[in-house]
């Protein structure tokens, strides 16, 4: 039977406003509902974020006769123009569209009689999901009620798109949506499946890769790039990723830096400025490790743990790239009390008797006291009850 509704600009509508009317023959009243449904929304529809998209719906009822075809009946061969009722549930699944362009209908319901083409319908509206709708990875399933109930909407999927000239079209559908300037070969539409498949790769493009990862190396071999740096090889990420660090700027751009430097010094200063000013890149920024290790190092160098440290604490800040701070430019110098916790851990250092170090613990505690500095008493309290401790038990050990 002829689609009356195609030759309409807007078929879903057109369909609509006919079951409104009456002039539908076959139209039960949760149709009629379903279509007064249809022609409100699309007068009231923008106030509720839904929107109307006939274009959309004519992308989809287009598709159908422009890639398959009826494969059974006396119809087998020509193209596969939607039905009457098709015009409607088709373009309302896809032509109603929310304020985000997704899809406003999430379900459908189709209930017809039998010979109305439902199967055929389902299964090209999963073929058309599948490639033609923008959606990565796209899948689809026919779940029925056992695998035999299930097989009939998708042989009639299977037998739509085997059909000779779907083939054709699928593939001229598919060089047109999916080929590129540099695609020089076609895609192969498997039965079954209907996924394109990649020609895989021959020994002469194997060649290739091999003779272009060679010149790559010729070219970069000047710079003494390590070769995982350069995606050639692969290492573990850890302490060996971070010695190829270490390489790249000693082996490889220290030299670039010194010619830099020299390069910045002959053509950016005026003799003058060339007696006073020089260039200096800071490689160190580049060779420092973990932050641990930086904080064991610099907390040493401005004289953790009673020692006479060697840096400023602006200094300090200066490998950081922090603003200098008023007061931080003197050497921080240890007092009394951190000198007599030198004593202390030197002695331990030494391997003294607990009742030694429960002694020098003691005199710490008094010299922080008398310093007044609540926390290292508290520290060193703690320290000097287990070390007192230990030195009662060891008046009680046997003796041979």
């Amino acid at each position: 039977m002829v689609n009356r509704f195609l030759s309409d600009p807007d078929p879903t509508t057109a369909w609509a406003k006919a079951a409104v009317e009456g002039k539908m023959f076959s139209c039960g009243e949760l149709v009629r509902h379903a279509a007064e449904r249809h022609l409100r929304d699309i007068r009231d529809g923008e106030k509720r974020g839904i929107y109307w998209r006939p274009e959309a719906a004519a992308h989809f009822l287009n598709f159908l006769p422009s890639v398959f075809q009826v494969t059974d009946g006396p119809a087998a061969g020509e193209p596969f123009y939607p039905l009457e009722y098709h015009s409607f549930v088709g373009g309302s699944l896809f032509g109603w569209r929310t304020n985000t362009n997704r899809w406003r209908f999430r379900t459908g319901w189709i209930e017809t009689g039998k010979g109305q083409a439902k199967s055929p319908l389902m299964g090209a509206i999963g073929v058309y999901i599948m490639g033609w709708c923008d959606i990565p990875r796209a899948q689809c399933y026919a779940i029925g009620e056992d695998k035999a109930t299930a097989n009939v909407l998708f042989r009639d999927a299977v037998a739509m798109c085997r059909a000779d000239e779907a083939i054709e079209n699928l593939k001229a559908s598919l060089r047109e949506n999916y080929a590129g300037a540099d695609a020089q070969d076609d895609w192969l539409v498997l039965e079954e499946g209907l996924k394109a498949k990649l020609f895989a790769s021959t020994a002469r493009d194997s060649q290739l890769r091999e003779l272009m990862q060679g010149e790559a190396e010729e070219v970069a071999r000047f710079s003494g790039v390590p070769r995982p740096l350069l995606m050639f090889d692969e290492t573990s990420w850890g302490s060996g990723i971070e010695q190829l660090g270490l390489f790249f700027v000693t082996y490889c751009l220290m030299m670039w830096f010194v010619i830099w430097e020299e390069a910045v010094w002959m053509c950016l200063l005026s003799p003058a400025e060339q007696d006073v000013m020089y260039a200096k890149f800071n490689e160190g920024a580049l060779l420092r490790g973990s932050l641990k290790d930086q904080a064991d190092f610099f907390a040493k160098a401005l004289g953790s743990g009673g020692g006479f440290g060697w840096m400023k604490q602006n200094e300090v800040r200066g490998n950081f790239d922090l603003n200098p701070e008023d007061g931080g430019n003197d050497l921080p110098r240890p007092s009394e009390a951190d000198k007599v916790a030198r004593k202390y851990e030197n002695a331990k250092s030494a391997g003294a008797s607990a009742a030694a170090l429960c002694d020098r613990a003691n005199d710490t505690i008094r010299a922080y006291l008398d310093e007044g500095n609540k926390e290292k008493v508290d520290i060193w309290a703690a320290k000097a009850r287990d070390d007192c401790l230990m030195s009662r038990l060891s008046r009680y050990a046997p003796t041979r």
